[in-house]
């Protein structure tokens, strides 16, 4: 870490766990900003339902084409985000530095918080400070606190919208790209933009606000929670926004799950991968064994023969077979366990006869 924190690792950071440090900043908040949270959390669980609508929508029509398709996809969309990355910044006017930044605006090199692009000494351009330099570090810009003014309106909802949607359809194609870094990028953009439309009825700076942005769509694109939160805590260093954090999680997920099922639950599905839900559906609370048993029941006894053994082997499809022990070993029938047919292939091989 402290190699790493002479600047002598590169675009990989200062080095340590805290990816994202947004210093210590102790928020007091009251009603109106619990209230702001309730509608930020709200709107990201309806934002992240609409997010996975459109990839399930997109990983499906990708997957139906062939690979001839996909290698164009991934061409058209390299072009797509190199475009995105150095011609957008072009649409964007000079901002003189802060008077507070000092010798670092603009920053020199590909990391840091002030971009020169093309503008003059002593001036940046703020859409360039978030693509034209790494996820970490454009991160880190959206939830760095007391920097109000850095980011223009405009800006920011240019870079919400190119990054919500070339997350969209850059997940699934034949390139190692993720989802989680995209998410939270585009929440933050997002969060950033409502602490600024919201500033005058809130006193939350809008660094917490980028926080809160990208808690609240990953709650409602990814649906987990305690996980979500411990992360989220641990790559920011800021224990002070667990309540808030916990609360605006818990609101976008409640709200997703009202439209459709979690990112991954959908492409587990649309792969057909076997899935057992973590809750069984209302209905299925009346069902018995007999109503989901499929054909005549085929059972094997504790003491059984070879032939029956092979017979039920030959005429079944299924993998589970019950075993039940019937009188005079018992009283009454009892089921007493459950063998496989991978293991009755195994005992037969082996001639271990029942």
């Amino acid at each position: 870490m402290e190699f790493c924190r002479g600047g002598r690792c590169g675009l990989f950071g200062e080095g340590g766990l805290m990816t994202f440090d947004v210093n210590e900043v102790k928020p007091a908040y009251s009603t109106p900003d619990l209230l702001v949270v309730i509608f930020l959390g709200v709107i990201g669980g309806v934002l992240g339902s609409l997010y996975n609508f459109l990839i399930y929508s997109t990983y499906s029509m990708i997957n139906e084409k062939g690979p001839i398709y996909k290698l164009l996809l991934v061409l058209t969309i390299t072009l797509l985000t190199s475009w995105c990355s150095f011609g957008l910044p072009w649409i964007s006017q000079c901002i003189p530095c802060p008077a507070s930044a000092g010798d670092q605006c603009p920053t020199v090199g590909r990391s840091g918080h002030f971009k020169s692009f093309q503008c003059p000494p002593n001036h940046y351009n703020d859409l360039a400070s978030l693509f034209c330099t790494t996820n970490n570090d454009a991160i880190r810009n959206l939830f760095v606190s007391g920097t109000d003014k850095e980011f223009q309106l405009s800006n920011l909802l240019i870079f919400f919208v190119a990054i919500y949607f070339l997350g969209i359809i850059t997940y699934g194609i034949a390139v190692p790209s993720g989802l989680f870094i995209p998410v939270i990028l585009a929440g933050a953009s997002y969060g950033r933009l409502a602490g600024r439309l919201l500033s005058s009825i809130t006193v939350l700076d809008v660094g917490l606000f980028g926080l809160l942005g990208a808690a609240s769509l990953l709650g409602g694109t990814m649906r987990m929670t305690v996980s979500l939160c411990v992360i989220l805590l641990e790559l920011t260093d800021d224990l002070f926004m667990l309540p808030l954090v916990t609360l605006v999680l818990l609101i976008s997920k409640t709200v997703a799950d009202n439209f459709n099922s979690g990112v991954y639950d959908q492409i587990v599905k649309l792969k057909g991968l076997p899935y057992l839900e973590a809750h069984a559906e209302p209905y299925m609370r009346q069902l018995m064994a007999s109503d989901v048993v499929s054909g005549p029941l085929v059972t094997f006894s504790g003491f059984e023969k070879v032939e029956n053994i092979m017979l039920a082997l030959k005429v079944t499809g299924h993998n589970g077979f019950p075993v039940i022990d019937e009188p005079p070993f018992t009283d009454a029938p009892e089921l007493c366990g459950l063998v496989l047919r991978s293991h009755l292939l195994v005992l037969l091989k082996n001639k271990r006869f029942l």
